[in-house]
């Protein structure tokens, strides 16, 4: 008879070869299709940088080779000339910035790894679980690369015309955050937040197949028909 510290043991091992397995995969099949999955958010990314800063005329958004690494290259003007304290923003300005192509992909790897190792009974319930988690992948492409290209931006920016306003620089600090541990914090909180939805989604799915007497509705039925045999 197998001791519960042993059957504990094997457990934990097989789940943290599991993650190792998962993790492996994921990651490489980021390194070799990370840049198709790059592409398909860059009019995300386009889309949100408009519509959260007035102060760049977007140039252009893409993926470039960066020695070994591919990033996701920024080019704006400056718009309209901006005062700021006791400095100011010249207008038209020619900036670039850039963030990599892998802090992109990090979310993809941690919140599927996340939810790929999390027990599901069957395979329906996986997708479904899966197809849950897209508005919180959405949602953390969207405050992560977009954000950070603009902090960068405004990094380059006001470090040249007015060095003392980048520590109120929203998305200076906001980068910093992101690259300090933040981005890894996103990742693992869409993956728990995708869990508690899947869990309470069932949950309610589950309370409306009760019938109100308390049986299950299949359960209401085999009562009434056994009723009606009986009659």
């Amino acid at each position: 008879m197998v001791s519960p510290s042993k059957l504990r043991y094997t457990v934990n091992v097989k789940t943290i070869l599991w993650l190792v397995f998962v993790w492996a995969g994921l990651t490489t099949a980021a390194w070799s299709f990370g840049h198709v999955y790059g592409r398909s958010v860059l009019p995300v990314y386009m889309w949100t940088i408009e519509n959260i800063s007035n102060n760049y005329q977007i140039q252009s958004l893409r993926i470039e080779s960066q020695g070994e690494e591919r990033v996701f290259r920024f080019n704006a003007l400056t718009t309209g000339a901006r005062q700021i304290g006791n400095g100011a923003v010249p207008d038209g300005i020619s900036l670039s910035s850039s963030t990599l192509l892998a802090h992109a992909l990090q979310h993809v790897i941690v919140l599927y790894t996340v939810l790929l190792i999390w027990p599901v009974a069957t395979v329906w319930k996986k997708l479904a679980l899966f197809t849950l988690s897209l508005p919180f992948l959405f949602l953390v492409e969207v405050l992560d690369v977009p954000f950070v290209l603009l902090g960068s931006m405004d990094d380059l920016m006001l470090f040249n015309f007015i060095p003392t306003a980048m520590k109120s620089s929203f998305f200076i600090n906001w980068m910093n955050i992101m690259n300090s541990g933040g981005r890894l914090a996103l990742s693992l909180i869409a993956a728990v937040t995708t869990i508690i939805a899947w869990q309470y989604l069932g949950m309610s799915l589950s309370r409306s197949d009760v019938h109100p007497s308390g049986t299950s509705e299949p359960e209401s039925k085999q009562k009434l028909q056994k009723g009606i045999r009986i009659l």
